[in-house]
């Protein structure tokens, strides 16, 4: 079973929207990976390196081609959480366009600022962001039951059916899909602490429980105190537990969709800009402070980290509890946190992980420089957010080659019934044609949740 690691290159720049995706599939396997996320679906997609379109960082080079991708499948509407049918009793949400991309915006500046100066990823790139119209959206997924229709457990068709169905009577929806590298050797640090023996022949024993601990609350940390993001949906199901080559437990966090960046100033669902202007100052402090503890002084890391945990899941509680008034006021996604083994050497070494992977002389670094970054978006790489989010719908028709002659008035290219297309470039392709804010109390720093 091959690892994936780091970023996602794409190998042709000229295979623009959804084309990368779409010849993958069509070479490819589909198959259910989770239908349990409020607001998206999780597909897998396993290709030969031959046709794979997408390649990842080995060392310093994008070199490896990548064979296992998530597709996150969302309903886009009008607006954002509007109710959907429930799927298997599972409760269905929406996303709105600007919503579902600002979720993959933030995801991949994530990932963008967590692996500079060699430090290792909080979270896996985005490959192809895609939105399609309603039109597209049948079309795409009518495609997509065909090509699961011998799934032998039926459950991948089963999503596409659903999704067809309710595009198909409500002509305003659409589907919006995130690509993204599969983490391999994996489960979720829920599955990890409580419903597993063995992980991948490894037993778990309460040594590597504790390790798996102190690395989700290093990346939670690390979220907030060097990129300035606070998850707000950091349950046991959105942290990753994986192995690396040399088969040692690392931790990836996952599923951005009500992550708030305190770094933007701009007030959203969860955070109004005051409250974002207490903790950037938050962050500073903390961040400054993580260089300053003594190495040897044990307890000033515990005190530290606990401090930064504390706050973290204090502003959890609080706006959780403000955003979907739960029956239970002591209920919050990060209520994990309450069986945190606080008085055990797990902190210390949270400390110690944080350290080590927010420093730019971090462990396993890729040695990506801002600068090479951004010239792999310029040059059509990497997928670059700096545009509105309607500009990424895209048709989803097999591609056509046109004739260098068929050109329009304007030096644009006609498609294959003459008609004049927006596109245009050296290989020119083209498609057939288908037709509150919430009110929020001041956030205090507190040295204890609970």
């Amino acid at each position: 079973m091959k690892i994936q690691f780091g970023g996602l290159k794409l190998k042709n720049p000229n295979k623009t929207g959804f084309d990368a995706v779409y010849d993958m599939i069509k070479n490819g396997k589909l198959q259910l990976f989770t239908y349990k996320s409020l607001k998206g679906f999780m597909i897998t997609l396993d290709v030969s390196e031959d046709n794979s379109e997408y390649l990842t960082l080995n060392k310093s080079k994008f070199t490896k081609p990548v064979t296992s991708f998530i597709l996150k499948f969302a309903v886009i509407t009008p607006n954002n959480d509007e109710r959907l049918p429930k799927y298997n009793e599972i409760k269905k949400a929406s996303e709105s366009k600007d919503s579902f991309y600002e979720e993959a915006k933030l995801q991949q500046h994530i990932w963008k600022s967590s692996i500079t100066g060699g430090r290792p990823e909080i979270c896996p790139p985005v490959a192809n962001f895609s939105l399609f119209d309603n039109n597209n959206s049948n079309s795409l997924l009518q495609f997509l039951q065909d090509i699961t229709k011998n799934d032998k457990k039926g459950d991948t068709k089963k999503i596409f059916d659903y999704l067809f169905d309710y595009i198909d009577k409500n002509k305003t929806s659409g589907i919006g899909i995130i690509v993204m590298p599969k983490v391999e050797m994996s489960t979720t640090f829920g599955d990890f602490i409580d419903n597993q023996e063995y992980f991948y022949k490894i037993k778990i024993d309460s040594k590597l429980k504790d390790l798996a601990q102190s690395y989700v609350a290093a990346q939670i940390s690390r979220l907030f105190i060097d990129i300035g993001v606070i998850h707000f949906d950091l349950h046991m199901g959105n942290a990753l537990i994986y192995l690396t080559p040399e088969k040692e437990i690392r931790c990836l966090l996952i599923d951005f969709g009500r992550a708030s960046n305190i770094m933007n100033n701009i007030s959203d669902d969860y955070l109004n800009f005051k409250e974002k202007q207490t903790l950037k100052d938050l962050k500073k402090e903390f961040f400054d402070s993580l260089f300053d503890i003594d190495d040897n002084d044990e307890k000033q890391k515990k005190e530290f980290i606990l401090e930064v945990l504390n706050n973290i899941a204090f502003i959890d509680h609080e706006k959780n509890q403000e955003m979907f008034d739960y029956s239970d006021k002591d209920r919050y996604q990060m209520d994990w946190y309450n069986d945190f083994p606080k008085e055990t050497n797990v902190p210390v070494n949270t400390f110690n992980i944080l350290k080590n992977i927010t420093s730019v002389e971090g462990i396993q670094g890729t040695k990506i420089t801002p600068d090479t970054i951004k010239n792999y978006e310029r040059q059509g790489f990497l997928i670059k957010f700096d545009r509105e989010a309607s500009t990424f719908f895209v048709p989803f028709s097999p591609l056509i080659e046109t004739s260098d002659n068929e050109k329009c008035d304007n030096g644009k290219f006609k498609d294959e019934k003459g008609a004049c297309t927006i596109m245009g470039g050296r290989k020119i392709k083209t498609y057939k044609k288908h037709k509150k804010q919430i009110k929020t109390r001041k956030i205090k720093k507190t040295k204890n949740t609970h």
